[in-house]
Order: structure tokens, then C-alpha cells, then sequence
């Protein structure tokens, strides 16, 4: 029953810096199970960092000294909706501050509370996984989605089970003519990859999720924290890339497609034409307007390029959607490379 976590890197690739050292050689803890001097350290400082603005107010940044677990909403409709955002809030605005030791301290703690909340719910969705769903702590979300298993959303965070799925065509995603929730786990991975190689070659004008990946009992569970999308009444917020399996692409904003393109040469990532539409990146990535008219990244599975499928190696039939090049290997290439070769 070894559970593991892996966060993605971009939300905390945190640095000792010039921290006393004594809070790195006590970072344990005692006894009596007490908390690590370190960790209550970051958390203090991330409350008092979030409280730090010229105006006196948070810009929608909740400081509150209250633990993670306690962020449940009420029965107000927008203290609903910003209890779900909350994750994304306080990332976003921590990364907006100048570089210093406060906000790095401040994402580190915000990055410990995500791990912590994942980690406990992410347990409870696994092992209450076959039960009836009458009698499930958390219910599933009826969310529809091109890819993936079951998915759950508690305490602002989405969780989805890496599962392969039969596509329309009586073939699966992943392992064509046979299931293959393995392949699908790798998939996963490549998810948190993907989004980290963005993240780094990103000038600041994309915002992107916090994101976590849960290892516990054989299965494989991708955390996403909810991201404050756009609501209008009979229309979407995505205005890049596609979220239904390539039907309908978007590259409606000529502003947004100019940043995309910066982002895809800073990745090595080639354009290609998709329904008329020049992307870079692959076709199914998604970028969204938010509430605040910001532009929220989604999607990263595919981003990396496929290896080449080899005809003398026997590979499951769709090894082109997770059988994909190293960031590193895809930046140091001579030329751009496509997301979506291999694939049409």
C-alpha cells in the first residue's frame, strides 16, 4: 500500500537560498510528532507574504491561517466558486511577486499543503474505487473528456484516474486493440513533463495549474487544481488548441496566438495546420480565457513529440501517444520539432 507522489517541478523547485541552517539540519519531526521547524517557518511566512500589499488588499489571495483541509466552501455560490480556486489564486499570485526568499518560502509551503491534500484524498478515491457509489466518501464528477478515466473533484482539486479508454472506433487510446491502463500511466507522467517544460519556457503571460501525480495500490490518479475558466452561457472559454478530440480548434486571438508561438520556439516545438488553424504544440492542448481575462494553459500530455515508431519492435498500437521524446533531448535538436507527428 506504498504510496507515492510526484509534483510537478514547475510549482516547487524551491532552493535553500540563504535560509538559517539550522532550520534545514531540524527539519524532522520530534517526539511528539510535531510539525518540522521548517515547514512552520514557510507556512508563516507564506500567510504573511500573502498578506503584503502597497493597497492592504489580498487581490483575491485568501490568507487566512486556516489548514487546507478546512477550505470546504458554503452554501454562498461565489464563496463556492472561490474555495475551488483557491489553489490557483494563491499560485498565480505568489509567482507574480518579484523573485526574493519570501515568495520562494511561500510557494514551497503552498506546494507542501497541495502534496498534503492530494495525498488524502487521493488515498481515499483509491481505495473506495469499487465500492457502490451511494457509499463512496467522494462522488464522481460527471465531466465529460476525450481522454481518461473517472474523475473526482474535492477541495478545488480534480482528480482522474489514468485509465486507457475505448474510443469511438472500437479501438483503444493507448493500447489499440487491447486495454492498457499501463501505457495510460505513462501518459500521466508525461502530463507533468509536458507541463514543466511550458512552465520554464513561459514569458509570464500563461498561467498554469498546480498538478500532482498519485501512485497507490497499482493505481495511477492526476491531480489538477481548478482553474477560475470563463462562465457564459452558451459558450466556451477555450480560444486555443481543441477539447474534443481535434472536431473543432480554436485560434481566435491573434494576441494570444503571437504568445504561443514565442512559447512553442522557446520549447522547439514546430507549428502545423490543423482545420486551418496554425498551432504549436499538439492539437489537443487547451488554452482558456479566465473570469480575470487571463490565458489558463490545460493539457500537456501530448506536448513532447512522439518517437518514431520503430516496424521491428513490437509496441502496442498507439505508442505515438506515450512513447514521447525527453524535453531536454527535444530542445537541444537542431530544428523544431511537431507534437503531433506520426499522428496526422
Amino acid at each position: 500500500e506504498a504510496l507515492c507522489v510526484h509534483v510537478v517541478g514547475a510549482t516547487i523547485t524551491m532552493y535553500k537560498m540563504n535560509l538559517p541552517k539550522n532550520l534545514w539540519e531540524d527539519d524532522k519531526e520530534d517526539e511528539e510528532g510535531d510539525e518540522p521547524q521548517l515547514s512552520k517557518y514557510w507556512q508563516q511566512t507564506r500567510y504573511e507574504y500573502c498578506n503584503e500589499n502597497e493597497s492592504g488588499a489580498e487581490d483575491g489571495c485568501s490568507a487566512s491561517g486556516a489548514s487546507p483541509l478546512e477550505f470546504q466552501g458554503s452554501s454562498e455560490e461565489d464563496d463556492k466558486e472561490s474555495s475551488d480556486t483557491y489553489w490557483s489564486q494563491q499560485f498565480n499570485h505568489f509567482l507574480e511577486k518579484d523573485d526574493s526568499l519570501k515568495k520562494f518560502m511561500a510557494l514551497a509551503s503552498l506546494a507542501k499543503d497541495f502534496v498534503y491534500v492530494t495525498e488524502t484524498y487521493g488515498r481515499i478515491i483509491i481505495s473506495e474505487l469499487f465500492l457502490e457509489e451511494a457509499k463512496q466518501t467522494i462522488k464522481p464528477n460527471k465531466q465529460s473528456g476525450f481522454a481518461g478515466g473517472a474523475k473526482y473533484q474535492c477541495q478545488g482539486i480534480l482528480f482522474k484516474f489514468a485509465l486507457d479508454v475505448k474510443l469511438d472506433s472500437g479501438a483503444y487510446l493507448y493500447g489499440g486493440q487491447f486495454r492498457n491502463d499501463e501505457k495510460a500511466m505513462k501518459s500521466a507522467c508525461n502530463e507533468l513533463k509536458g507541463c514543466t517544460c511550458l512552465f520554464h519556457a513561459n514569458d509570464g503571460t500563461l498561467k498554469f495549474p498546480l498538478m500532482a501525480l498519485i501512485h497507490y495500490r497499482g493505481y495511477c490518479l492526476l491531480a489538477i487544481c481548478i482553474l477560475p475558466l470563463e462562465k457564459k452561457e452558451g459558450k466556451k472559454s477555450i480560444i486555443y488548441g481543441s477539447d474534443d478530440g481535434g472536431k473543432t480548434v480554436h485560434a481566435d486571438e491573434a494576441q494570444l496566438n503571437e504568445v504561443m508561438k514565442n512559447l512553442g520556439r522557446k520549447a522547439n516545438l514546430a507549428s502545423h495546420t490543423i482545420l486551418g488553424k496554425q498551432i504549436y504544440g499538439p492539437g489537443d492542448i487547451e488554452v482558456h480565457r479566465g473570469e480575470d481575462s487571463l490565458y489558463y494553459i490545460l493539457d500537456f500530455g501530448r506536448v513532447m513529440p512522439p518517437e518514431a515508431p520503430l516496424p521491428n519492435v513490437y509496441k502496442s498500437g498507439q505508442s505515438i501517444f506515450y512513447d514521447l521524446l525527453r524535453p531536454s533531448f527535444v530542445q537541444q535538436w537542431p530544428k523544431p520539432l511537431c507534437s503531433d507527428a506520426y499522428s496526422g
